[in-house]
């Protein structure tokens, strides 16, 4: 455990609200795991940009029901008084000197300590703060300050500072500013096409004047108001174009593993510039990276994210590519029906499944839309429905499994597994081959699937729960193990006895077997 009485771990996670979904999972998991003890979580979130129903404000109901403690310090803006003693401890003199002054500043800035800072910083570099060296005094005109009208917006006020750098650095400072709070060099250097010494040249100025800091391979904005404000030198009908520009070069310039790796950045890139894509080529390469993109974001449970990066795919390859682009296409609406699934959107992945099923054509790619459908009505109690779109799925493979067989029906598949297995002995079915048939591979886990609505329905209809097992323990004897094995020999442990007086060989299948398969 990382955390321990006499090690205890603290952690500090800025600007909450950004956070995506997976993250946001984790910290509750941590924080509700009864073994974790010894960890402070201090997390720092802006409340006007979160809602009710925001997922931060969601995780931190849920980890107060599960009786974690959490404690909340509201920062509020400074107050005058604190703000006029900020100035006068600024300026070195008595705070009765300062108030006329602070007052200025407390209207101008909200008592926002960042734009507090930004704004004396704003009245130094205009020269209206004058040091009088004979009186070892700051002097200054307060009406002289007041006619300069300052904006009372701080994005104003730093893109003015900004725009006072060398034009070398402000336009330097554009390229950053697109990929957000923070910037690696390399990255930096490979869309540039600059060395990273022309490119910390080139942005000297920025660090001296304190908006950007250098780190350990990478650039950071003072202030994400400081990025806000570098973006906005860049007129706004020229956003789509530059991001486009970046986008591209990220895509050209990358290995192809170094693509996959870093596929949110081209692709975040490429999206802010979607409008501007007229090659239809190049639009299906954007669905292509929009696609990874997502699974990726699926394989790390934020399915809102990877639900937006497949619904852009989906509006770039639209209808009319199926059947020149088959794969990619059934792979983005496949991707997209499964993730709204996870996101709890039923209605809308309904609504998906439903035509991709109409579109579907290999069998493999009908019985994966299939599979979805069955997890579906799982997910809403449809357990008959379930079973109906599970056998419906199995006869593509030619089985034909009633929805309600008789007891002659499930003794004759009882008495045709024993005539499969003849003489061997039940513990010798551990050493089958694997399964390598791929059609029988999805076979089995259907069947295995559809045992769970069939158990749901098994005390008013448990014929179809006990063909199911012993039609998925048939398979495996003719084709090979797979994991779904597991499963019908389990079942066919617990069903045997009862259902058909073999005890003994209920034993035989569930103990030994089990071992051996775990």
């Amino acid at each position: 455990m990382f955390a321990q009485q006499e090690h205890p771990v603290t952690l500090f996670l800025d600007d909450l609200q950004w956070l995506d979904l997976a993250t946001l999972n984790f910290i509750e998991h941590l924080l509700t795991d009864p073994d974790l003890k010894y960890l402070l979580i201090l997390g720092a979130y802006r409340d006007h940009e979160v809602s009710p129903s925001h997922p931060l404000m969601l995780m931190l109901t849920s980890i107060r029901k599960a009786g974690v403690t959490v404690d909340e310090i509201v920062l509020k803006p400074l107050s005058f008084k604190d703000v006029n003693q900020f100035v006068s401890d600024a300026l070195r003199c008595e705070r009765v000197r300062t108030e006329a002054l602070s007052r200025l500043v407390h209207k101008k800035t909200a008592g926002n300590p960042f734009f507090v800072i930004q704004f004396l910083t704003a009245l130094t570099e205009e020269h209206l703060f004058e040091f009088d060296r004979g009186k070892m005094t700051w002097e200054w005109d307060l009406t002289q300050i007041q006619a300069r009208d300052f904006t009372d917006n701080v994005v104003d006020l730093v893109v003015t500072k900004l725009k006072r750098l060398p034009a070398r650095t402000q336009k330097a400072l554009k390229l950053p500013a697109c990929l957000g709070n923070s910037a690696e060099i390399p990255r930096l250097s490979v869309i540039k096409g600059r060395s990273e010494k022309q490119i910390h040249s080139d942005l000297w100025e920025a660090i001296r004047a304190g908006l950007v800091l250098r780190l350990s391979g990478s650039y950071k904005f003072l202030h994400d108001r400081v990025q806000e404000a570098a973006y906005a030198l860049i007129p706004p009908e020229r956003r789509a174009r530059r991001h486009l520009w970046i986008g591209r070069r990220l895509a050209e310039k990358m290995a192809k593993t170094s693509v996959a790796d870093n596929i949110f950045d081209i692709v975040n890139q490429l999206n802010a510039g979607l409008a501007l894509i007229t090659d239809p080529h190049e639009k299906e390469q954007v669905a292509e990276f929009n696609l990874e993109a997502g699974r990726r974001a699926k394989a790390s449970t934020a399915y809102a994210s990877a639900c937006k990066y497949l619904a852009i795919a989906m509006d770039l390859t639209g209808s009319d590519i199926w059947e020149r682009r088959y794969d990619l296409v059934f792979s983005v609406w496949l991707e997209r029906s499964e993730c709204e699934y996870l996101s709890g959107n039923f209605d809308k992945a309904n609504s998906l499944i439903t035509d991709l099923l109409s579109r579907a054509e290999p069998k493999l790619d009908k019985t994966a839309t299939y599979r979805l459908r069955i997890l579906l009505q799982m997910m809403r109690g449809e357990y008959r429905q379930a079973i109906d779109t599970g056998l419906e799925c199995l006869r593509l493979f030619g089985i034909q499994i009633p929805p309600h067989p008789t007891k002659e029906q499930v003794q004759a598949e009882q008495e045709r597994l024993w005539q499969i297995l003849g003489e061997r002995p039940i513990e010798s079915l551990v050493s089958l081959p694997l399964m390598t048939d791929p059609e029988m591979q999805v076979v089995m886990r259907r069947l295995s699937e559809l045992c769970a609505p069939a158990a749901s329905a098994f005390f008013t209809d448990n014929n179809l729960f006990y063909l199911l097992v012993c039609h998925m323990a048939i398979t495996s004897l003719k084709y090979g193990l797979t994991d779904a094995s597991v499963h019908a020999y389990a079942d066919l442990a617990i069903i045997l006895g009862p259902a058909f007086n073999r005890y003994q060989e209920g034993y035989h299948f569930g103990k030994p077997c089990s071992r051996s398969f775990q």
